[in-house]
């Protein structure tokens, strides 16, 4: 990394304690979205639930005694029942039933672990507002617990809430210290990545290198790991050619082919390739990495890497139909995560082709959102193709410098690494 380190200007101030929740999320009523998510009897029963989580969370031990009327719990029982749900979700919302017995002894691990279970379903279902507001269940069970509040802190990130991701992330920082140290490297790593998302480098740098520090004191190799692999991007984003190619070649030996961040890793290192103009190289690991990706959210970022890439490699069918499939998932939420960098990644792919047409569709809509999201980086590289579509020139200069040839000739052997490493990655999911 850089021998100069960035100034205290640009570092996050130091947490002496935990900050508050940031419990507001400006709906009309509590959990408004969840109902929007959700099938209607599945909608009402988990508002219901976790709503009785919330209040029984906020009730003292002897109030929770006498918080709900006689018979709730053999009515939702009932509910619960008739509304024939899937097991992921009826067994959580069953452990949550048993508050209504106004019983003082329920635990709130077991509560907030029925909430974790929600979350988690809802996460991987797609139903992002569900999940959050059963993360924020489980965390206003365990107020204190570092891990509780971290994990709210990432499914805000995931929605490309920063501010409130921020605040969860700090909270968990704050109540990890010296009690969970392995909550608080990777909630380090977390606030990093905020930052990132921000522009902010040098703030996301400090934070990286904290969480390096404290993995590398307590032997936590998989939370270094992640955290070298993240300096790798603030390296992209410094020009810094020298180091990003370091680390990618250390994060490369520090991932396992089973690793399940190795994806992740290979797209990084493809998108660094794909910013210095080797268009060919990094089509080949996008390619590679495009399969084994599930979320909807990254599975649009890998798109618009194919789509850029191969625009530059002179591949019009493989960018026409990325260009399809990326649009396609847009269409569906534009909320996610790195929406706006895939939206851009579409607008400089159809500038490599002079599809002055497609530039200015995808470009107007990369600065709406970006605008809309505070993430300026976007929103001032989407106002530039806007102006090369208008006098229909694009000129492509590489975003970071060259790599020396005996660099170059090193990352070809990086690359077709990866490319073995993810084919073991994907046999081993399917074994």
């Amino acid at each position: 990394m850089p021998s100069n380190e960035p100034s205290r200007q640009g570092r996050p101030p130091r947490l002496q304690s935990a900050p508050p929740p940031l419990i507001s999320t400006g709906e009309s009523f509590e959990a408004q979205k969840l109902l929007d998510e959700n099938p209607a009897a599945q909608a009402v029963l988990l508002w219901q639930s976790l709503r009785d989580v919330f209040l029984w969370a906020s009730a003292s031990e002897h109030q929770r005694g006498q918080l709900f009327s006689d018979g709730a719990a053999n009515r939702r029982l009932n509910e619960l029942k008739a509304a024939n749900l899937d097991d992921p979700l009826c067994s959580p919302l069953l452990v949550l039933a048993g508050m209504l017995r106004n019983d003082t002894s329920v635990a709130e691990d077991d509560l907030a672990a029925a909430c974790r279970q929600i979350s988690q379903w809802a996460d991987q279902s797609g139903r992002t507002e569900t999940a959050i507001i059963s993360a924020r269940a489980a965390a206003a069970l365990l107020p204190h617990d570092a891990e509780a509040a971290y994990a709210v802190g990432l499914l805000y990130r995931r929605q490309a809430d920063y501010n409130r991701a921020e605040a969860w992330v700090r909270r968990a920082i704050g109540l990890a210290r010296r009690k969970d140290l392995q909550t608080y490297a990777w909630a380090f790593v977390a606030l990093g990545n905020v930052y990132m998302q921000r522009g902010q480098y040098s703030a996301a740098y400090v934070c990286y290198m904290r969480a390096v520090r404290a993995a590398r004191r307590r032997r936590m190799r998989r939370v270094r790991a992640v955290a070298l692999h993240d300096l790798i991007g603030v390296a992209f984003e410094l020009k810094r050619t020298a180091e990003a190619e370091s680390y990618i070649q250390k994060a490369a030996r520090a991932y396992s082919a089973s690793d399940p961040r190795l994806p992740a890793l290979a797209h990084d290192v493809a998108r660094y390739w794909m910013l210095q103009g080797s268009f060919g190289r990094a089509l080949v690991v996008f390619q590679a990495v495009l399969p084994l990706i599930e979320r909807p959210a990254e599975q649009l970022i890998v798109l618009s890497g194919v789509a850029r890439s191969a625009a530059g490699a002179g591949r019009r069918d493989v960018f026409l139909q990325a260009w399809t499939d990326a649009w396609r998932m847009i269409d569906r939420d534009v909320s996610t995560e790195w929406a706006c960098s895939a939206i851009l990644n579409l607008a400089y792919a159809s500038a490599l082709l002079d599809d002055w047409e497609r530039v200015g569709v995808a470009a107007q809509y990369a600065y709406e959102q970006a605008r809309g999201r505070g993430e300026r980086t976007v929103q001032v590289e989407a106002e530039a193709l806007l102006r090369a579509a208008e006098q229909r020139t694009f000129a492509p200069t590489p975003a970071y410098p060259e790599a020396e040839a005996a660099v170059a000739e090193t990352a070809d052997l990086v690359a077709a690494g990866l490319v073995r490493k993810l084919a073991a990655h994907a046999r081993a999911k399917r074994d």
